[in-house]
This record gives C-alpha cells, sequence and structure tokens, in this order.
C-alpha cells in the first residue's frame, strides 16, 4: 500500500530523449510533406512521384506522434521488489512458454554498453549511405543485398541468416517496387 510520502516516486517520469526525437521526427514529416507537394502532378491520374514522400511523410508525423505521446506520458515506475513475486526458472519458462535448446536456443536480451548501441547505429546510416553512393553503378539487387548482409554480419547475426534475410528482403522489394508498383530501381552493372 502506497502512503502519501512515496506517492511522489510513484509517478511517472517523462521521457524528455523521446520527446525531443518525436518532435525531430514530427518536423521531418512536415518537411518531406511540403517537399513532395512541390513535386509536378500526373494528368493520367496516376500516382505521381510525390505519392510516397508524402504517404512517408505521413507515417513519421504518425509515429512521432505516438513517441511524443509516450515521452510525455512518461514511463511507469518500477516495482519495489517486495511487489515482485519470485518465480524459479521452470515456472518462468511454463509462463511465458520460453523454447530453450536447439540450435539457437532462445532469443535474450543482452544488455548493450552504450559505445556498442553508438557503433550499431553508425553502422546503420554507413549502410544506408554506402546505398545512396553504390546504388547507381551497381543497382538495386547487388548494392541492397551486400549492404544488408554487411549490416546484419556487424551486428553479430549468423553470416548463412544474413545472407538468407537479405536475399529475402531484396527479393521482395525488387518484386513489390519494380513489378508490383512499377518504379524504376537502379539497373547497375546487371541491367536489370
Amino acid at each position: 500500500m502506497t502512503t502519501p510520502e512515496n506517492n511522489s516516486t510513484l509517478e511517472r517520469q517523462r521521457s524528455i530523449p523521446d520527446i525531443v526525437l518525436a518532435a525531430i521526427v514530427i518536423v521531418g514529416g512536415i518537411a518531406i510533406i511540403i517537399y513532395a507537394s512541390g513535386m509536378k502532378l500526373l494528368n493520367t491520374g496516376q500516382m505521381g512521384p510525390g505519392l510516397f514522400p508524402t504517404l512517408i511523410g505521413w507515417l513519421l508525423i504518425i509515429f512521432g506522434a505516438v513517441l511524443l505521446f509516450q515521452g510525455v506520458r512518461g514511463k511507469a515506475p518500477a516495482a519495489d521488489d517486495a511487489d515482485v513475486e519470485a518465480l524459479s526458472a521452470e515456472e518462468y519458462e511454463q509462463s511465458h512458454e520460453v523454447q530453450t535448446g536447439g540450435e539457437g536456443g532462445a532469443y535474450a536480451l543482452v544488455a548493450e554498453s552504450p559505445g556498442r548501441l553508438l557503433f550499431n547505429g553508425l553502422v546503420v546510416v554507413a549502410g544506408i549511405l554506402a546505398y545512396i553512393f553504390l546504388a547507381d553503378t551497381l543497382g538495386f539487387i547487388i548494392t541492397l543485398f551486400a549492404v544488408l548482409f554487411a549490416i546484419m554480419v556487424v551486428l553479430r547475426e549468423k553470416v548463412l541468416m544474413a545472407a538468407i534475410y537479405s536475399a529475402a528482403f531484396t527479393i521482395v522489394l525488387y518484386l513489390a517496387f519494380e513489378k508490383g508498383l512499377l518504379v524504376q530501381l537502379p539497373n547497375g552493372i546487371l541491367g536489370f
């Protein structure tokens, strides 16, 4: 039972980093929509070049608003150790159906050091920049596969799984955009 003295410790705490990031994302979404509105419209009734940037802008605004709401709402206070019921490993596995054993076992959340988190973020940014600079030369298929594969391997995914995921994602995106939506992707050295 909470007393008035420790009621202040049970209040939600706002997340300033989430609020700042949400504001940046929302402003970015608005900027993308403004930029896309300047693209020429097609008189044929087909989708114009500004459709996808506009959709992305709206998605950024929506997800930014969700993040802003969560940041302003704050995080729930942590429960005291006395309020938490201790479970044995067997009880936890039964209640959460954790699958152990097999080749990989169960996935576990591992606390990463701030330096490793920064490195992971820089790897993803470097991958995006590599795609931007190499896509016209190498083409969509080679560049996307190579960038995704490199990112996954650096982020500690198994090599075989990284190759499978990269190939599957590349094929799905190629078929969705090039064949389904008729969006011309960079051909590069392969010619397709």
